[in-house]
């Protein structure tokens, strides 16, 4: 494969447009990223000043809501939040176990979930159970 004149200059002139592209993106990006300065008025550091080194003193608790009232009522209500938790499992346990008895009384296991029958013994065809090591059909 050969290139012609032609074919290098025309490579050229497509490099030099995209090297000048670049050139103008780069100092676009380079403006937008300088953030212009400026000074301002106020000090950039602020103190605090207290006398004697003193903190200030802590604000006044109010005097409508204490701890004291709190308690009762957060314990009344982590007490029902709990009993409703524990009642929803109470369902799903028993929902669980009437799905269950009745999986059991339709493979005939069991007339119900307090009688289980020992479980029926089942002869499983010759070579269903191989070793690994068994490759023979």
């Amino acid at each position: 494969m050969s290139i012609t004149r032609n074919e290098i200059r025309e490579l050229c002139a497509e490099h030099d447009r995209m090297m000048m592209e670049h050139a103008d993106w780069m100092a676009r990006r380079e403006a937008a990223g300088a953030a212009p300065v400026q000074k301002s008025d106020e000090p950039a550091v602020l103190y605090r000043e207290h006398h004697d080194n003193a903190p200030e003193p802590a604000p006044q608790r109010d005097a409508e809501a204490s701890d004291d009232d709190l308690l009762p009522y957060a314990i009344d209500e982590f007490t029902k939040a709990v009993v409703e938790k524990f009642s929803a499992v109470d369902r799903e346990n028993q929902y669980l176990r009437g799905k269950l008895d009745a999986l059991l009384t339709l493979l005939g296991k069991s007339d119900n979930l307090s009688n289980l029958k020992a479980a029926d013994v089942v002869e499983l065809p010759h070579g269903f159970l191989r070793r690994r090591t068994d490759h023979a059909a």
